[in-house]
């Protein structure tokens, strides 16, 4: 991805470039995020999911462990006016 800076000659492939940058970014730590809440389900770091799931502001007394992941995924793939 680096060596495309060299192709860098105007203010709009510059702009495409750092769109390009923060959209690598943001898919890197959707993946990672959802990575660590499934090693969460496993382990069961009870304290962790608590965190994600406060983190979304959604209710979540009433679900199972199974729809609490569920709903976690779901918001984590989901695009930004969904939070």
């Amino acid at each position: 991805m680096w060596t495309a800076i060299e192709s860098v000659g105007g203010p709009f492939t510059l702009l495409a470039f750092i769109g390009a940058v923060v959209a690598s970014i943001i898919s890197f730590r959707r993946r990672h995020e959802t990575k660590r809440i499934e090693a969460a389900m496993k382990t069961g770091e009870h304290d962790f999911l608590q965190g994600v799931l406060d983190r979304y502001q959604f209710r979540h007394e009433d679900l199972t462990k199974q729809q609490r992941f569920e709903l976690l995924q779901f918001h984590i793939h989901s695009p930004s006016e969904h939070r």
